[in-house]
Parts: C-alpha cells; sequence; structure tokens
C-alpha cells in the first residue's frame, strides 16, 4: 500500500500529540449544546424500527437460499444498533429532507459496511471484515437529518429516505461479516452470538459479504425515486460510498492494521472508523442537497464522531480487563494499545471538541442539529443501552 494514496484521499483528523496534564476519569461532552427536550433514545430506537422492516423487505429469501439467509442472518440481526443508517438520516434531516428520501441509501449503508473491509484487504492478498449481529449501525439517521428534499408528496420522500437508510445497513452489515472472518480478526462470536461464518461456514460467509455490497448499489439506484433526488446527488453519493470502502479508505485502514507499524495508529482510526461516519454524514447532506461547504463540516463531524465511538470502545474495553488474566482479545492498533488509557482519554475529548466544533458552523438549522449533537454526547458517554431498544 502507497502511504501517499491513503494520505491523498481525505484530511487527517488533528489528534492531541501529547496528554494533558489532568486524567480525566468520564468522557463528557457539554451538555450547554444539546437541547434538554430532544430524547435520542426515542429518536433513534423509532428509526430503527423504521431500519428494521425496510431491510427485511429488501433482503428476501429466494434462491440460492442459503446465501440469502446468511446475508439475513447479520443485516437482520436483533439488537443492532444501525448506528450509520441513523446517522446518515439525521443529517438529512438538518436540511429539510423527509427521513423516507435517505432510507434506502442508509439501508445500503448496513448492509455494505462489512463489505468495505473485505474489499479493502482483497487488495492487498486478504479478505476484509464484514459486519455481524451486535455492531453499531450510525449511518442512517446522519443522512435523514441532512436531506434537503423539496417535495410536494411526503409519502415518496418518506420512501426515497428509506431506500438511503437500506443501502447504510447493507454495506455496514457486510463489513462485519468478512471482519470476523478466521483470515482477519477470527472473531467466533459477535455481541453473544455466533459469527456468520461460525454458522454458515467461511466459504458462505465470504459470498454473503460479496453479495451485500452491490446489493446496496442497485438498492439505491432502484429505489430512490429521481423526482426527489436527482440522479446527479445519486451520482455523488455512490462515489462517497466507493470512495469510503476503498483502496484509500475503509481498505487502507484495515491493511494498515493487519501491516503497518505503531506509527500507523493515526491512519488506521481514521481510515478503518473514521471513514464510515463520515461517508454516512456526507451521505445524507447529499441526498438533501446540502452545499459544499456545509457537505465538509459534515464530513469533519462524522470522522470525529467515527473515531470517538471507537477510541471510547477501546477505553472502556480495557477498564473492564483491567486485573483479569491476560488472553483476552486485543487485537489491532488503537489509541489504548499504543499510547495508553491516559493518552486516549486525551483523544477522546479532543475529538469531542472537533466534532461539536463543525456542528456550530450549522447553527442557522437551529435545533435540527440537535441529532447529530445528540450522537456526540452518547459516542462518548453511553447513556443509554441498545439492548432496552429492542
Amino acid at each position: 500500500m502507497v502511504f501517499s494514496s491513503v494520505i491523498a484521499s481525505t484530511p487527517h483528523v488533528c489528534l492531541p500529540k501529547i496528554a494533558r496534564p489532568a486524567l480525566r476519569r468520564t468522557i463528557r461532552c457539554s451538555a450547554a449544546s444539546v437541547s434538554p427536550g430532544f430524547d435520542l433514545k426515542t429518536y433513534w430506537t423509532s428509526l430503527i424500527r423504521e431500519i428494521d422492516q425496510k431491510l427485511d423487505e429488501a433482503i428476501p429469501v429466494k434462491y440460492p437460499q442459503q446465501i440469502y439467509e446468511s446475508m439475513r442472518y447479520s443485516v437482520l440481526a436483533k439488537g443492532a444498533k444501525r448506528a450509520p443508517p441513523v446517522m446518515c438520516v439525521a443529517a438529512c434531516e438538518i436540511f429539510g429532507g423527509n427521513r423516507l428520501a435517505a432510507f434506502p441509501t442508509a439501508c445500503a449503508l448496513e448492509m455494505s459496511a462489512g463489505k468495505a473491509t473485505h474489499l479493502k484487504s482483497m487488495l492487498y492478498g486478504r479478505i476484509g471484515f464484514g459486519l455481524s449481529e451486535g455492531s453499531i449501525q450510525i449511518v442512517v439517521p446522519l443522512s435523514l437529518i441532512s436531506g434537503k428534499l423539496q417535495s410536494s408528496c411526503p409519502k415518496i420522500m418518506y420512501m426515497t429516505y428509506l431506500k438511503s437508510v437500506d443501502f447504510a445497513s447493507m454495506v455496514h452489515a457486510a463489513s462485519l461479516i468478512h471482519d470476523d472472518l478466521p483470515c482477519m480478526d477470527d472473531d467466533p462470536s459477535r455481541r453473544g452470538k455466533p459469527s456468520n461464518h461460525t454458522v454458515f461456514g467461511e466459504d458462505m460467509a465470504i459470498l454473503a459479504g460479496d453479495a451485500l455490497f452491490p446489493l446496496g448499489f442497485q438498492h439505491i439506484v432502484s429505489h430512490t425515486p429521481t423526482d426527489l433526488v436527482p440522479q446527479t446527488r445519486l451520482l455523488r453519493v455512490i462515489a462517497e460510498i466507493a470512495r469510503a470502502v476503498g483502496s484509500t479508505g475503509m481498505a487502507a485502514g484495515q491493511f494498515l492494521d493487519l501491516e503497518g507499524g505503531p506509527n500507523a495508529v493515526d491512519l488506521v482510526q481514521e481510515k478503518k472508523f473514521g471513514e464510515m461516519g463520515q461517508c454516512s454524514a456526507v451521505c445524507g447532506g447529499l441526498l438533501a442537497g446540502a452545499s459544499d461547504d456545509e457537505i465538509e463540516h459534515l464530513r469533519k463531524y462524522g470522522r470525529a464522531v467515527g473515531i470517538l465511538y471507537e477510541v471510547v470502545d477501546d477505553i472502556r474495553e480495557a477498564k473492564q480487563q483491567s486485573g483479569e488474566e491476560d488472553g483476552s482479545k486485543s487485537k489491532g492498533k488503537s489509541y489504548v494499545s499504543v499510547y495508553g488509557v491516559e493518552k486516549a482519554m486525551d483523544v477522546a475529548e479532543n475529538l469531542r471538541s472537533q466534532a461539536k466544533k463543525e456542528l456550530d458552523r450549522l447553527e442557522k438549522y437551529g435545533d435540527k442539529v440537535m441529532p447529530l449533537y445528540s450522537f456526540v454526547d452518547y459516542a462518548a458517554d453511553r447513556y443509554f443501552g441498545f439492548e432496552e431498544l429492542v
């Protein structure tokens, strides 16, 4: 992998080079930035229900039956957070778009997140990582929030939203399927349930991931009404997703995680985790017709939130494992493994600040930005559990 091609793809998240003197015991986002009247849990839950229904319709069981059963096993996994689709929807709604117009892309993102990793690995003779049960799916809401669709037909607009959400879900699931494979992270289970390859075999898991990615693109093209979303916008959405999962995006992150040295940690985090976050938010804005400047703010916001979520996950896991016998799984390059918990907490605080700073640039949209602000708080604090939502 040529490092210059990775570096040239998108600007890097500016991370602190040294830890601040005071060690924060908890990661907190400023409560002042978020409206006390906004209920993220209710917002997220309602979207999950709609997304799950659309995903069920998007992947019916048909011949060859075993492949479709494998695809459905991961995409329709119980307890999935649907973070990518939700972020996509939320971003679309910021600019006045109806969430139904973003659902096709959002669902496609959920399907393809896992396939993206597989694509990266294939470029370097490996199999990428995929998505499976229990995984986070942030993409859908962001797209809906950014949607700036203008239409006199609410029903059609809503249908368009759902199509976008479908795509987000497909992409995400594909990446997790491949991520769990023995040649990658070798995870026999995900969130307490057997991984896809454990149930259906490695060959079927690879095929399921391979099938989900193109299905996501097909879903966007065939289910998004062009009277609501012009073809030029759809082309930009497809190009954005292809970029995010390709050789300068998530694939590069997976490669660097496998082959890069300790100094690659920044790029690993940015490419492997930040790409899906920024892609989810950007797709929502593109569907809604956001300006180039607004798209750039969404891109920087999504990248910061995507990395923040992973950093906080690593911190929480490290604290849970402290005092435990060695043997707990710790694969990949993270800020915790390379720099320690204290530095990782400083990084998380910096990312939180960056994400909210980008949203401040969208203040003219008022309360419509509240869902995205709340995602930052949730990524840092995890103040409710998704086992409560299903």
